[in-house]
């Protein structure tokens, strides 16, 4: 590897930290979405999400629907347009402070806006520097990290991670689990503690 930037010093840990869900409320946004698109569907409270992708659940309801559903976050403007999760800015630059972090994020197969909307989501939330600092991978075990802050209840890949799975909070990813778990951003000194312990 090659020297360790002057930012950099001292830093010993990769720490990885997903997108949709973590950082950009993309629940929040969808849910406006199909509010707009189909205001005679009554809309799944949060805590009835019990299937990882929106569209998939949706659809479960009102399978007629199935290609509107699939097709609201593929749209201009959806990515771009997520509102930020509340602490999620604040917890950020707490783990910067300490660690290397990079935003680990997986794109949609119908890439064309998701992934310019990604890096500018970033640019217009966090800030230009953030956006050297985005992974984009389909397989999340490729990429070294200490730990990976993630929504989605399993990560499966070609490797053994070399991160542990911190679960970030959501009612679709309850089911009993070993694995650390931080409800939210407010969370984010005992997230410190636990990296820390690794």
């Amino acid at each position: 590897m090659g020297a360790m930037s002057e930012k950099g010093a001292g830093k010993s840990k990769v720490v990885l930290v997903d997108m949709d869900g973590v950082l950009a409320d993309f629940e929040l946004g969808y849910q406006k979405e199909v509010a707009l698109k189909h205001p005679d569907i009554e809309l799944i409270p949060l805590e009835k999400r019990t299937i990882f992708n929106s569209d998939v659940q949706y659809a479960s309801l009102h399978p007629h629907l199935e290609d509107d559903f699939a097709k609201i976050s593929e749209q201009p403007g959806f990515f771009l347009n997520l509102p930020i999760v509340e602490g999620a800015k604040e917890a950020l630059t707490v783990l910067d402070k300490k660690y290397h972090v990079f935003l680990c994020t997986a794109p949609k197969r119908a890439y064309h806006n998701c992934v310019k909307e990604k890096y500018q989501w970033v640019e217009h939330n966090l800030g230009f520097e953030f956006t050297k600092r985005i992974v984009l991978t389909k397989d999340k075990t490729i990429v070294q990290g200490v730990v990976l802050i993630d929504d989605k209840p399993e990560l499966k890949g070609c490797f053994l991670p070399t991160w542990k799975h911190v679960v970030f909070d959501q009612p679709y990813n309850r089911k009993p689990s070993e694995k650390f778990r931080i409800s939210n951003w407010t969370e984010v000194n005992k997230l410190v503690e636990y990296i820390d312990s690794l």
